[in-house]
């Protein structure tokens, strides 16, 4: 999960989801059930994206710097 800017100047989170092969799983559900666990502010406004993988480095660490770069080049539209 990392945080998405807005044009107003706030970040919304946003997570990357991997599918496992023969899953079905819809932006909605993961949208929902996070919303069930976590606090209202944690919510996942900034959308669901699904990923064939999620970029790692070469100790496996999550490149968090990638992710962040995809999303400004989206120019993410926050749902309010």
């Amino acid at each position: 999960m990392i945080g998405v800017p807005t044009d107003d100047g706030d970040e919304l989170p946003r997570a990357y989801v991997v599918k496992r092969p023969g899953t079905e799983l819809t932006e909605a559900e993961v949208y929902d059930w996070v919303a069930g666990k976590l606090a209202r502010y944690k919510r996942l406004d900034g959308g669901v994206v699904f990923l064939e993988a999620v970029p790692k480095n070469a100790s496996g660490k999550i490149q968090k710097k990638t992710l962040r770069e995809w999303a400004a080049e989206e120019k993410v539209k926050a749902k309010l």
